[in-house]
């Protein structure tokens, strides 16, 4: 019993250090942890590359990312990067740091909200192990929600220490806070919402001074957030994508999240929805509504606020679906993070209600036991996140019938080298659902980047016909058929491409010059003559004269002579024009003709080598060894070089 005590003293007295302990050994295995290649990897080395200096920090206020608008996420992956560059560690060990500072302040807020110091010390542990928060902890990405949590919770902390003390630093620091949290996530737009309804559970007015004093605060807070935001974050979210259809769609999202909250089973790195976990949080929630109804001699009033807690920081993860969720996942746990300490709320108060001195003993061990069994299972559960192959196996071995599950199981494979598992996996894919553009699109990059040019050309040709208004898609197919010498067909392909792009300048340019390649300059010309006139930096007198040097390579050389004089018309100090229809006409047998416009030619740049290389050659072919003698020196004057066994022995001619 002595032990008992002392162990119970010492925890009374460090429950801060404890809570961390905890927070950081449930996760600890998570700083060896590599990318698991879902946005993390890609992400960091744009942040890399976007913020290489301190100087470049503001930059994090003033630019999205991705459609939004969460810098104070960009800003700690940039600090971290100047340490780490893309090394995931660093970023892995601030994310459980950045845990266990949010379980500590959980401790704080529930004693805050007056819960007696054990039942707070308990709520924090079991966040700080709860299974349902490894993605929040172990996937990069969700740093957004952790930062969100932490600073939300701060200016909540804050706000009631402003209703007790009306002290204008609390109102201070609560706007801080708040600001912080907005410049997290969007979601922290519901804080005040929340605080309004925590007045109203305690039956307090809502226009007393101080309150007055608190609105003016939130007013200013969100109204700079929105301010900056709108001015940085350009163009509207698709209504598909946000928007009340998504949030009919994702309503299964709740009684999910609550079964996997009170039973933190089945969990996954990619959720998809299941019927079990959807019964078993209807079952929950029902009696949520019940506790809030019947009392049951729990505080109604506290229940109702953890509950509106949960589903009002929920709501903006429902607004939200990807467009091709049900072939990828509905939805990620992270979103709970924040949102679960309302169900916190509804732990304290059972806990208060039982937590008499004659069964006491018997809740320290259960609870002890609990605390155990969750610690097991998140440690169990982490593992899922050490690296790509890993990560999205678990997902596959929970939703099998996601076929982009196994396309991103194949990007892992192929970081590792893997091809042969990576082709397998996506032809796994293909089984499943064979009309998907993405799987296609791999599947050929794959194929093209090993030689398999047959192969990828047939998966391009099926990215193509799914998706002909992606302009990647006639690109990318229009690559595989230059390869294969099939000029005509590539242009053709790219031709289609800008009826959805018509000003890119890259297209252009690969239709011209896959008409180059395919011998057909006239059609060339008329899109060269197109891409000039949106404002592209192209050479017209340089593509003229190819077309000329063509004609004259299949013996065509009135019109190469009609070409290059075409080029003089524009622009009568152009060298190399003068310089071709020299060759032309020596290859005509005009030889004085040549010899003049290489005179020309030199007149205009005395050191143009190609016109004294000329020269030289038709000395040299002549046998009039001393003209090729000067020509020789010339040339070698201009930085130009003449075979040094030929210009020894002219030099011994004389």
């Amino acid at each position: 019993m002595t032990s008992f005590h002392q162990i119970k003293k010492i925890i009374d007295k460090y429950p801060y250090i404890l809570i961390l302990l905890f927070s950081i050994l449930a996760y600890a295995q998570t700083f060896l942890f590599g990318w698991v290649m879902l946005d993390d990897y890609g992400m960091i080395e744009e942040i890399v590359n976007l913020y290489p200096g301190l100087s470049s920090l503001p930059n994090c206020f003033t630019h999205e990312y991705a459609s939004f608008y969460r810098p104070m996420q960009i800003l700690t992956w940039a600090l971290e990067s100047f340490i780490g560059g893309t090394n995931p560690f660093i970023y892995h060990f601030i994310n459980v740091i950045m845990h266990g500072l949010v379980s500590v302040t959980v401790y704080y807020m529930f004693k805050k909200l007056a819960y007696k110091h054990s039942t707070s010390l308990l709520i924090a542990l079991l966040f700080s192990v709860h299974p349902l928060f490894t993605h929040a902890v172990a996937w990069i990405p969700s740093r957004g929600d952790l930062l969100l949590t932490l600073f939300g919770l701060l200016a909540f902390i804050n706000f009631l220490k402003y209703k007790e003390t009306c002290k204008i630093s609390h109102l201070i620091i609560q706007t801080l806070f708040l600001l912080l949290a907005l410049f997290s996530k969007e979601t922290a737009a519901f804080i005040p919402i929340i605080m309004i309804i925590f007045t109203l559970i305690n039956k307090e007015k809502l226009f007393k001074v101080h309150y007055i004093q608190l609105y003016i605060s939130w007013f200013f807070s969100i109204g700079l957030w929105y301010i900056i935001r709108s001015n940085v974050v350009s163009g509207e979210i698709p209504s598909e994508v946000f928007g009340i259809a998504p949030l009919l769609s994702n309503l299964q999202i709740i009684p999910e999240l609550i079964a996997k909250f009170f039973v933190p089973m089945n969990l996954s790195t990619l959720p998809g929805f299941s019927m079990v976990n959807t019964i078993i949080g209807l079952v929950f929630f029902t009696s949520l509504i019940v506790a809030v109804i019947a009392g049951f001699r729990l505080r109604r009033s506290y229940i109702s606020f953890g509950l509106f807690w949960f589903l009002l920081f929920l709501l903006p993860a429902l607004l939200f679906r990807l467009p091709h969720a049900d072939i990828y996942y509905d939805y990620f746990e992270h979103r709970s993070y924040f949102a679960s300490i309302g169900l916190f709320v509804f732990i304290a108060e059972v806990i208060r209600r039982f937590n008499k001195q004659e069964i006491k003993r018997v809740l320290n061990i259960t609870a002890m036991a609990l605390i155990c069994v969750l610690f097991t299972l998140t440690t169990l559960n982490a593992m899922n996140y050490r690296n790509g192959v890993k990560f999205w196996l678990r997902g596959i071995k929970t939703n099998p019938e996601r076929p982009m599950l196994y396309n991103g199981l194949a990007l892992s494979l192929q970081r590792e080298g893997k091809i042969e598992l990576s082709e397998k996996t996506l032809l796994q894919s293909l089984k499943i659902d064979p009309n998907i553009f993405d799987t296609h699109n791999r599947l050929a990059t794959l194929y093209f980047n090993n030689a398999q040019k047959e192969k990828a050309l047939h998966h391009f040709h099926e990215s193509y016909r799914l998706r002909p208004d992606i302009p990647q898609s006639s690109v990318n197919l229009a690559v595989v058929l230059r390869e294969m010498q099939r000029f005509e067909d590539a242009a053709e392909i790219l031709k289609n491409a800008l009826r959805f792009d018509v000003n890119n300048i890259t297209f252009y340019q690969n239709i011209i010059d896959n008409y180059k390649a395919a011998g057909k300059y006239d059609s060339a010309y008329k899109y060269l003559l197109i891409a000039d006139s949106k404002g592209a930096n192209i050479d017209i007198n340089k593509f003229i004269l190819d077309w000329s040097s063509y004609l004259s390579n299949q013996n065509n050389q009135t019109e190469a002579i009609s070409l290059a004089q075409r080029v003089l018309e524009r622009d009568a100090s152009n060298t190399q024009a003068l310089n071709q229809l020299g060759i032309y006409h020596a290859m005509s047998k005009n030889y004085q003709t040549a010899l003049s416009y290489w005179e020309k030619a030199l007149k205009i740049n005395p050191k143009f080598l190609p016109a004294l290389k000329n020269f030289y050659r038709f000395y040299m072919g002549n046998k009039m060894f001393d003209k090729a003698l000067i020509y020789a020196d010339l040339i070698e004057k201009a930085g130009g070089k003449v075979s040094g066994e030929e210009l020894k022995r002219l030099r011994g001619r004389f």
